[in-house]
């Protein structure tokens, strides 16, 4: 609860100092959210990776996949970082909203190569088995099912990253519902 209790908070607090919870005009907040190729949602992933070091817990082999959906008149603003999805339900069918973030994904493979890590499956009984997972380069840890996570700092140590993927949709009255799930 550590995780969504700071970002839920960052947000309060930064939209209580701009005297934006009682402004009429919501567009102002998602000006403010969608500004700088959304730096503010990607400022309160960072901000919360690094408040986790200033705990007493040990976030080095452990960490969370986060999801954050705003609702701001039209449009839906959707931040993941990890595996946990959404999508929305509308008449014409079902939309994506989230990508899963593997470590097999090209460009997320590509990053974890760079920075001296390692992906391939786990290794049992001389044969490979189950999905992909993120590894320092000589040794069989962390293990870690996804190239995205807040914490997890030894997987940070070899380029998996707490960066949200960012999409912005606009909806109408044909969508429905919005589903945010998690498998852990």
């Amino acid at each position: 609860h550590f995780i969504s209790d700071y970002i839920k908070n960052y947000f309060k607090e930064f939209f209580s100092k701009k005297d934006l919870f009682s402004t009429s005009n919501p567009y102002e907040i998602y000006d403010l959210l969608s500004e700088n190729n959304y730096f503010l949602i990607s400022n309160a992933f960072n901000s919360c990776e690094n408040s986790l070091l200033q705990t007493k817990l040990d976030y080095n082999m452990s960490g969370s996949t986060v999801i954050l959906v705003f609702s701001i008149i039209d449009r839906l603003i959707i931040a993941n970082t990890g595996d946990s999805r959404a999508f929305l339900q509308c008449k014409e069918g079902i939309k994506e909203l989230s990508f899963d973030h593997k470590p097999d994904n090209p460009n997320e493979k590509e990053r974890i190569v760079k920075s001296g890590g390692r992906v391939q499956p786990i290794k049992a009984n001389g044969r490979y088995i189950g999905p992909s997972r993120v590894w320092v380069k000589d040794g069989d840890y962390p293990g870690l099912a996804m190239s995205r996570s807040v914490g997890d700092f030894i997987a940070k140590s070899v380029g998996c990253s707490c960066c949200p993927e960012v999409v912005d949709i606009s909806i109408d009255d044909s969508c429905m519902f919005i589903v945010i799930a998690s498998d852990g």
